[in-house]
């Protein structure tokens, strides 16, 4: 009954007005003749199949996501409704990869350091190696209207030193705002991006950051082979390194800050890649609008669950098998609609999404780096 619902209030919004630019009359759909063929057994015929043991609960990536995909595409091309991806291709790729720490080593002036210990990665990296014998202190790493460390430093393809937080004034006000308000150069969050972003664009190769108040807190978070599932993002050509006070000692015998200090110092440090990349898709068809062809409702939810733990498949039938039924069953109902010559006014995309269990990766892949159609010409996500 809730399906059902849910399709007439969405056969109602889309093919409820009359059109005035129609050049034959054409009578007004009923929402409730168009909806009748979602039905209760389709629904639980549908639902007994794709959250079944033969999709192994559907975990991203897995053989029973694979499948879950093929079954979802076939149905597609059972009704008729095209995918907007051209052909018979319904599957909009997720690149992804599964976190782990890289392997390497770092030694200053001869002495090895230890990864976790004493160093870890900030950012994913490509392969590589350095060996330099000069280190250049950069303060705070920070430029802004009112204040640079950067100022008449040329660090194109260097290896430098910045720090935590920002200057402050002898009244104890920051340099960078005026005020005792921190900017995002203070941010525990903010700062990382913001001193990444500026070293790679002053060319840095190699940057060692040092926060030792949080290194005991991030670093152990940073340092071991998590597992955890993520967008695959470009590895950066620049290295970041967080580092401790142990790390610094080994570099120079007075760890104060002294911006523009060029210290001599012989480091080596060789990068290596871990963990593995795969590949999830969502699945994408749609029907072109009548009316406003360039305005697109979405309807969505996703195929993926979390798969087999301890031995025991997790079916997720309701997690979110049945929101995927239901758009099954609403997409035919369009379809018929089509057939019939009521065809929604604005352009529909069905819109299964993968990875959702894993925080969000398909939803986020579709809307912040490939959305297949026009966001700003996207009226609504049902």
């Amino acid at each position: 009954m809730k399906n059902t619902l849910f399709t007439l209030a969405v056969a109602g919004l889309l093919f409820g007005c009359k059109t005035q630019q129609a050049t034959a009359p054409v009578a007004p759909a009923d929402p409730a003749e168009l909806a009748s063929s979602i039905t209760e057994d389709e629904l639980r015929e549908m639902l007994y199949i794709y959250a079944s043991d033969e999709f192994e609960g559907r975990n991203t990536g897995e053989p029973g996501q694979k499948k879950a995909v093929e079954y979802l595409k076939q149905h597609y091309l059972d009704l008729g409704i095209p995918t907007p991806l051209g052909g018979d291709d319904y599957f909009q790729e997720v690149p992804l990869q599964k976190l782990s720490a890289p392997e390497m080593s770092l030694s200053i002036n001869g002495k090895p350091l230890a990864q976790l210990t004493q160093f870890v990665s900030l950012i994913s990296s490509t392969d590589g190696s350095i060996s330099a014998e000069e280190i250049i202190d950069l303060g705070f790493g920070i430029e802004s209207d009112n204040y640079s460390d950067y100022k008449d430093m040329d660090v194109n393809g260097k290896t430098i030193i910045i720090r935590s937080g920002e200057p402050r004034n002898d009244d104890g006000t920051f340099v960078i705002s005026g005020t005792d308000q921190v900017s995002k150069w203070s941010n525990m969050r903010q700062q990382f991006a913001a001193k990444r972003d500026l070293a790679k664009e002053k060319g840095a190769k190699m940057v060692l950051f040092y926060y030792p108040e949080a290194y005991d807190m991030i670093a152990p978070r940073l340092g071991r082979s998590s597992g955890r599932l993520t967008l695959k993002g470009k590895a950066e050509s620049m290295y970041l390194l967080l580092v401790n006070s142990e790390v610094m000692e080994a570099i120079t015998d007075n760890p104060e800050a002294k911006p523009g200090n060029k210290i001599a110092a012989t480091i080596d440090f060789s990068y290596e890649a871990q963990g593995e990349e795969l590949i999830s898709e969502n699945v994408i068809a749609y029907i072109r609008g009548r009316e406003k062809p360039d305005e697109y409702v979405v309807i969505s939810a996703h195929l993926d669950h979390v798969g087999v733990e301890d031995g025991q498949i997790y079916n997720g039938a309701d997690d979110d098998g049945s929101g995927t039924v239901a758009i099954l069953e609403i997409a035919e109902a369009f379809k018929e609609a089509v057939d019939k010559g009521q065809g929604p006014k604005r352009s529909i995309v069905f819109l299964h999404v993968t990875a959702e269990e894993k925080g969000l990766l398909g939803s986020r892949y579709y809307t912040d780096i490939d959305p297949v159609f026009p966001l700003d010409q996207t009226v609504a996500n049902l």
